[in-house]
C-alpha cells in the first residue's frame, strides 16, 4: 500500500468522527498497522497525504506526534510548489508554521507555474514578501508561457495597489504572446511596459487614471 492511499484511507475514517464502528476498528491489528504506517511514513514527496492523515487521525483521537516532527522536516525539504499548497490546506499551528516557511523561502519561486501556485495564497501573505513576489514575477514573466501568465493574472487581487498595476503588465505581455502567434511578430507596447521598473509607480499610475488607454495600433 502506498502512502497517498494510506492517508486517505484514514482520513475518510476520520469524517466520520468518533462512533461505536470506528472505535472498534482501531483496536483491529490491521488498523494498527495502518496507523503505524503513515506515522513513519516520508511525506517529502506528498505533504498532501500528510494533510490527510493529520485530518484523519486527529478525528479518530490518536496520536500525531510523529506526524508533527515529519511536518517541521517537510516544510524544510518539500519543493516551494508544495510548501505553497501546505500553507493552502494545513490549519491552526501548522499553518501558521507553514507560512512561516513560505516567507523565509519565497526566494525560491522562480517558475510560472511556481507563481501561480504562490499567488493563490496571496490573501494569506505578508504585504512586504507579496510585494517581493510581484516585482520578482515582473522580471521572470518573459519566461512565462501565455497560459501560465493568463493564470497569474486570473490569481491577482482586483483593486489592490499595486498588484493593479502587475496584472496591466501580464496583460500587455499576453497581448504581446497573441500578436507572435496572429502575425509572426510582437507588436511594440514598449510605453505601457515603461510602467516598470516600480519606480516612481505612483505617479505613473494616476496618469493612467487620468488619461485614456494607449492606443495599440
Amino acid at each position: 500500500m502506498n502512502l497517498r492511499f494510506a492517508a486517505l484511507i484514514i482520513y475518510r475514517l476520520g469524517t466520520l468522527g468518533k462512533t461505536p464502528v470506528t472505535s472498534s476498528l482501531t483496536s483491529d491489528p490491521r488498523f494498527k498497522s495502518l496507523s503505524k504506517f503513515l506515522q513513519h511514513g516520508s511525506y517529502a514527496r506528498n505533504p498532501q497525504a500528510l494533510i490527510h492523515a493529520f485530518a484523519g487521525m486527529e478525528s479518530l483521537g490518536l496520536d500525531t506526534k510523529s506526524l508533527d516532527t515529519e511536518f517541521k522536516w517537510v516544510i524544510r525539504k518539500c519543493s516551494i510548489k508544495m510548501l505553497a499548497r501546505l500553507v493552502e490546506k494545513a490549519e491552526g499551528t501548522r499553518g501558521e508554521i507553514a507560512l512561516e516557511a513560505f516567507h523565509r523561502r519565497w526566494i525560491e519561486v522562480t517558475t510560472g507555474g511556481d507563481f501561480i501556485v504562490a499567488f493563490k495564497i496571496a490573501h494569506m501573505i505578508h504585504p512586504d514578501v507579496r510585494t517581493k513576489l510581484e516585482d520578482k514575477c515582473v522580471e521572470t514573466v518573459p519566461q512565462f508561457s501565455s497560459p501560465e501568465i493568463l493564470k497569474v493574472y486570473s490569481c491577482f487581487p482586483t483593486n489592490v495597489f499595486p498588484s493593479e498595476i502587475v496584472k496591466f503588465y501580464l496583460l500587455c505581455r499576453y497581448l504581446q504572446f497573441s500578436e507572435v502567434k496572429k502575425n509572426g511578430r510582437p507588436r511594440s507596447f514598449d510605453p505601457w511596459l515603461s510602467i516598470y521598473p516600480r519606480v516612481n509607480i505612483g505617479s505613473h499610475l494616476k496618469n493612467l487614471s487620468n488619461s485614456s488607454m494607449p492606443s495599440m495600433n
